[in-house]
């Protein structure tokens, strides 16, 4: 699996799929997840409503409306709305990620930061548990992952942890 690390807005990806972390409830709570409604458009929260609630440690595949992506992999890493998210949630929604990646043939695969450090992940924690999972991943898809984030703090913790799995 070809990995790329770049600082960016994962939105803008023009990949197979992206990534979205979001609630059990699949409730569009957050700024990102607002931000992603307002980009992709109605069609990805009438299509991921028709599934909820989704546990933490499960994926669901949407179209991506509006965004240059072809589709929205959407992981619970908390179960309601301002919980704290864990270390092992991002993990689940990694691994989560990565198989709706393989069960949909996406190839190519764009993950933001699953966690800040805000809503109860440091970064160091969180990008290692997204590296961790990726090594561990041994099916045909994702043939490549993006790793990308707004936050350059992020993005660097990305590289370290990708420098430290090697």
């Amino acid at each position: 699996m070809q990995i790329e690390i770049k600082l960016g807005d994962v939105l803008d990806q023009a990949v197979d799929g992206i990534v979205h972390p979001t609630n059990s409830f699949c409730q569009f709570a957050t700024g990102f997840s607002r931000e992603l409604l307002v980009r992709a458009g109605d069609v990805v929260a009438r299509e991921l409503g028709e599934h909820a609630p989704v546990a933490v440690g499960a994926a669901v595949v949407t179209s991506a409306g509006a965004l240059p992506a072809r589709h929205v992999v959407h992981v619970p890493t908390v179960d309601e709305p301002g919980q704290r998210v864990h270390a092992e949630n991002v993990r689940r929604a990694a691994r989560a990620a990565l198989l709706a990646a393989h069960r949909c043939s996406l190839a190519t695969l764009a993950i933001p930061g699953l966690s800040t450090e805000k809503t109860g992940v440091a970064p160091d924690a969180m990008t290692r548990a997204i590296i961790e999972e990726l090594g561990a991943h041994r099916h045909a898809c994702p043939q490549a992952v993006l790793l990308v984030d707004l936050d350059p703090v992020v993005v660097e913790n990305f590289r370290l942890s990708l420098a430290g799995h090697s």
